[in-house]
């Protein structure tokens, strides 16, 4: 529906650029603005509303449970948790491990740029 009423605000915008007369296309291009608004407004409340809506999807668990049911039960929601957490904590060790490459990295360079003096 949003899509709808973007397409009709153009088509509006269009039919203001067709009106002579400035104080009438001024007031028309106030309302258009108005209406421009109202749909970025209501835009951003749908992301919103989406992206919250995916946010519990991820915690209340979006996967079918363990017995082949299609709710998600709290022990199911905690599972969930954990593996992010696990997941959280492998990258984190993986980005200890760049870094510390980085790092021997950073000191044999150092140490060519003083050999080669």
């Amino acid at each position: 529906k949003l899509r709808s009423c973007k397409s009709n605000t153009r088509s509006f915008k269009m039919e203001i650029r067709l009106i002579f007369d400035h104080n009438e296309r001024s007031r028309y291009d106030r309302e258009l603005t108005s209406y421009e608004q109202s749909i970025a407004q209501l835009t951003a409340d749908v992301k919103t509303l989406r992206s919250g809506g995916e946010r519990s999807k991820l915690f209340l668990g979006a996967k079918n449970d363990l017995n082949g049911n299609g709710g998600a039960s709290e022990e199911d929601a905690v599972r969930a948790g954990d593996a992010m957490l696990d997941d959280a904590m492998h990258l984190q060790d993986k980005t200890g491990q760049a870094l510390s490459n980085t790092q021997k990295m950073i000191g044999e360079a150092k140490e060519v740029g003083q050999g080669s003096r």
